[in-house]
């Protein structure tokens, strides 16, 4: 899974910084795909100061979430549904949002 996952990261158009933190939460997924660590750990690994970059650890967690399979970078199953249904809903309202799309909004 942590090689899907880093091919899908290394599609988006981040500057290397960013990316570099995106493959550090990465590698702190357990195998079920779970970010089940603690944010300040995996910040003292990386050499970093979590009160300074805690927006950035943040959005790279939000952004590792972001990745194929939905759930993934969840901290718990319910985090996980919840990342699910919102992958969800938002496929679901771009499709119905779409111009060319034959299904009915109801």
């Amino acid at each position: 899974m942590h090689a899907h996952l880093r091919a899908q990261a290394e599609r988006l158009p981040l500057p290397e910084a960013e990316r570099t933190l995106v493959g550090t939460i990465i590698d702190a997924l357990d195998d079920d795909g779970y970010f089940r660590q603690d944010l300040a750990d995996v910040a003292a690994r990386a050499g970093l100061d979590l009160e300074r970059d805690y927006f950035e650890l943040n959005t790279a967690l939000r952004l590792v979430q972001s990745l194929q399979p939905a759930g993934v970078g969840a901290r718990t199953l319910a985090e996980s549904a919840l990342l699910q249904m919102r992958r969800r809903v938002r496929g679901a309202a771009a499709r119905r949002a779409s111009p060319g799309s034959t299904r009915d909004p109801r």
